[in-house]
């Protein structure tokens, strides 16, 4: 220990106050800004020679004693009171640094999952932020890593004590260093963190980039080599990272591109002044020892190749998403008086069925009702239909119009279920009185079911492949017309041949309806229980053009078509924003957690927003949550309309022949 050291034990540490903090905590609605400049304007103090150190001392202390002034009259008059003064969301004036977070079993994933949906929601304010006291709570199965160059350790080393360091560096799990040319960021001047919207020239950043070599190496290699001391002095493993932000080295022009672009909901990148963006591509093992050799290739070869396999051996080998689909169970509606989900399905379908094709089911309808029933209850999807059904109805109870779209309609269930209009069976006749019924059967089929049919509904049948297009025909049994229907769709184009294909049920409400839809689901499951699926915007290709061209006016360059093409081509689908699915809804059974499988957040970061969204695309988790499609259309809107002019039984308005209408 220096002789300072030991001198600084025997002096009592002492309270500070920060200016800065003060100004966050007190007078956040007042201030845009909190640089010594916009201070000195808000509390009327001369500002004479800026950023001469005597006179912005004096003119912080003569703002220090205004905001004593102001503490006074709120009757915060000691230290710990003001302490205990602190805002709730004060977090939002700490300048945050980052670090690196690493699931590193399924425990970890889940916290994963937490902490970065509270980073998104609660604790969001101009970018994401994760509360340290958040992390200690949700440490298990997660390795916390130091993080890039924007992390604290390097400032912490370069400029403040071993003591210090020592601190902040035990709250690690790895520690984490990079090639020095990537911390030439922080040697520029005008490249503050804290007040981006500083003044000054990119030229100061250029230049600060081109002194690496030369001015800043010795104190960027010095600052590494500190770090690497004091980590193996407190038994921490370093690890050499690349902080990578892209794939090829020759892809750092697309980053720059991003970079002076400006950015989704305004602003512009903290990059952005510079001017230039240093290669951060992944890098080969070659290369990242070439790097760090001016460490020795001892521990080189240590810090790029052993301690990384060390970091990755104390991670399990695991998937991202569970793989089983978590939908509501049997009994989730148990407190509406529905003890079995999956027995009240069955008792809604065969009531249908029955009512059309009598009592009992003719075998043909009986074998495919029991088939379709098995693979649905055998997989868990029997909520996923009743859900529908449950929309559906409710939609019909207040007099709107709801159809469905897509492979449903190949599912009889669902037909029974009110779910879909289309019937699914193979054309036919039936009887809306007597419940007589002929089926267009295959050869194979005639053998099997042996119905006896008149030879004029048989000649009717083999005349169409669709049972809507029968013609007209009276009932052999009571002499009442009978209906023609049958679309002829195996179930298997539904749930696959195996019957697991988890159900994509999308229903097509009026423009009018659908919030009504979207708001009941939430009435149903809870709020907590219902996310909007999330959606990820990317670069098209007239926005692809735009920045490419935007860039080479601004640096005054020249480009081929060809190589442009390229650029663009390459910078194409790259992600932009987030937002949501116009109708998509998740369903998270009340047994689990969302955090279980996803996280989520804001769409397009709109705290605002009256839903959250789930954090992945949905192709990813699709296996795993339940999503409706509730979808909002014009045509059932125009239909209700017009509905409204018919007097008596809607549903039985008749759309066969124009004479009839």
């Amino acid at each position: 220990m220096s002789i300072v050291g030991k001198v600084m034990l025997s002096i009592p540490i002492l309270s500070t106050i920060d200016t800065l903090k003060l100004a966050h905590n007190f007078y956040n609605h007042r201030l845009a800004r909190f640089n010594l400049k916009a201070l000195a304007k808000e509390f009327n103090v001369d500002l004479i020679q800026h950023h001469r150190a005597i006179n912005d001392a004096r003119a912080t202390a003569q703002i220090f004693l205004k905001m004593l002034n102001d503490l006074e009259q709120m009757g915060i008059k000691t230290y710990n009171s003001l302490n205990d003064s602190i805002i709730e969301d004060a977090y939002k004036y700490v300048f945050p640094y980052h670090l690196t977070l690493l699931a590193t079993n399924r425990k970890g994933i889940k916290h994963l999952n937490e902490i970065v949906s509270l980073s998104l929601t609660e604790h969001f304010y101009k970018e994401p932020r994760l509360l340290e006291k958040v992390l200690d709570e949700k440490r298990e199965g997660l390795l916390v890593g130091s993080g890039c160059q924007n992390g604290e350790i390097f400032t912490i080393a370069y400029n403040g004590s071993i003591e210090e360091l020592e601190e902040r560096m035990g709250y690690y799990d790895y520690i984490e260093i990079q090639p020095p040319y990537q911390y030439a960021y922080l040697f520029s001047k005008n490249y503050d963190k804290q007040d981006i919207d500083n003044e000054g020239s990119s030229q100061d950043i250029k230049e600060a980039l081109e002194l690496i070599s030369t001015e800043y190496e010795e104190q960027i290699k010095d600052t590494i080599k500190k770090i690497i001391t004091v980590a193996r002095k407190m038994g921490k493993i370093v690890v050499a990272t690349g902080d990578v932000h892209q794939l090829d080295e020759e892809d750092t022009i697309l980053r720059q591109i991003f970079v002076e672009a400006p950015q989704v909901g305004g602003g512009i990148h903290e990059l952005a002044k510079a001017g230039i963006v240093l290669p951060q591509h992944y890098m080969t093992t070659e290369e990242m020892l070439s790097h760090f050799l001016f460490l020795g290739e001892a521990i080189a070869y240590e810090i790029v190749v052993t301690n990384t396999n060390l970091i990755n051996d104390k991670i399990e080998q695991l998937s991202l998403f569970p793989k089983k689909l978590f939908a509501p169970k049997d009994d989730f509606l148990v407190d509406q008086g529905i003890q079995s989900v999956e027995e009240e399905l069955k008792r809604i379908t065969y009531q249908k069925a029955e009512s059309l094709y009598g009592n009992p089911l003719p075998k043909y309808v009986n074998e495919r009702l029991k088939k379709e029933l098995k693979n649905i209850i055998d997989n868990d999807y029997a909520t996923i239909y009743y859900i529908s059904y449950m929309l559906t109805n409710k939609c019909k109870e207040d007099n709107s119009v709801v159809g469905s779209r897509g492979s449903v309609g190949s599912s009889f269930v669902a037909y029974c279920m009110n779910i879909t209009d289309v019937n699914c069976l193979v054309p036919h006749y039936y009887c809306p009185d007597c419940h007589y019924n002929a089926f267009k059967y295959s050869i194979a089929e005639q053998g099997k079911y042996e119905d006896k049919i008149p030879d004029y509904l048989l000649e009717n049948l083999s005349l169409v492949t669709n049972g809507l297009d029968l013609k007209p025909a009276k009932c052999p049994k009571c002499g009442k017309d009978l209906v023609g229907d049958g679309c002829d769709i195996p179930f298997e184009t539904f749930l696959g041949f195996k019957g697991d294909k988890v159900p994509d049920i999308d229903l097509n409400f009026s423009s009018e309806y659908q919030t009504t839809a979207h708001d009941y689901t939430r009435e149903l499951f809870g709020e907590n229980n219902v996310f909007r699926a999330g959606t990820v915007s990317t670069v098209q290709g007239r926005t692809a053009y735009g920045c490419v061209k935007n860039f080479l006016d601004r640096h005054d360059k020249k480009m081929s078509k060809t190589e442009m093409d390229i650029i663009i081509e390459k910078i194409t689908g790259v992600k932009r924003t987030t937002g949501q699915h116009p109708g998509g809804i998740v369903v998270i059974p009340k047994n689990i957690d969302f955090s279980d499988v996803v996280a989520i957040q804001y769409p397009s970061d709109n705290v605002d927003s009256d839903w959250k969204t789930i954090h992945y695309e949905y192709d990813k988790y699709e296996k795993n949550l339940l999503k409706l499609d509730l979808l909002g259309h014009r045509d059932p809107t125009m239909i209700s309309k017009l509905m409204e002019y018919v007097e008596r039984y809607p549903e039985e308005f008749p759309f066969k022949e124009y004479e009839d209408i």
